[in-house]
């Protein structure tokens, strides 16, 4: 159990102190704005809960278990980045290529993507359904107007836009991971020269 936690610990080096909790608050955002924007869920996008018909309290265990559970990964992916690199010795194979061919250091990386991802989107998903919560109110203001607009135009007029946002935020988010962990790599190899 000590070396579990002392794992732990050591992941959370690689991560911004305020990341975590700001990535809490934008989940707690996503599920009110969600609650405001379709409190019955029957404008919900999300085939997840479309497809098994949660109910807003699966919905909020679903969220609350899924986030936990991917931080920690998040962290142990981390350590076994750093853990990685600190070990290595060759520092002469291809960087994408070493991350293909040791699986753990691949389930690390995808960890990364899928968080980073997560919050980005999730980012989103907020602005979206403040924004579609305003078209629903049909208020007369300056940003019920921008509302209107983009609902209208953008999300009404393309069925599977979701899809390509999904798409680009992943991608967006891997490029990230790699810079992520190319930067622990960069940090261990210097040390290595250093010595």
């Amino acid at each position: 159990m000590k070396k579990f936690f002392n794992n732990l610990k050591a992941g959370t080096k690689n991560v911004p102190a305020l990341l975590i909790p700001i990535y809490y608050i934008i989940i707690f955002l996503d599920l009110l704005t969600t609650y405001l924007a379709s409190p019955n869920l029957l404008l919900e996008e999300n085939w997840i809960i479309r497809y098994f018909k949660l109910t807003w309290g699966e919905i909020v265990l679903l969220s609350s278990v899924s986030v936990i559970v991917l931080t920690f990964c998040l962290f142990f992916s981390f350590f076994y980045i750093n853990y990685y690199y600190k070990e290595k010795s060759d520092f002469k194979k291809q960087f994408l290529l070493e991350i293909v061919s040791n699986k753990k250091l691949f389930i690390s990386f995808i960890v990364l993507t899928c968080f980073y991802s997560h919050f980005s989107y999730s980012v989103f998903v907020v602005i979206n359904n403040y924004l579609s919560y305003l078209y629903l109110l049909n208020t007369d203001n300056s940003l019920s107007k921008l509302a209107h607009s983009y609902i209208s135009n953008i999300i009404l007029g393309n069925i599977h836009i979701y899809y390509w946002i999904i798409s680009l935020f992943v991608l967006f988010s891997a490029c990230y991971s790699l810079y992520k962990t190319n930067r622990i790599r960069d940090k261990h190899f210097s040390n290595r020269i250093v010595q």
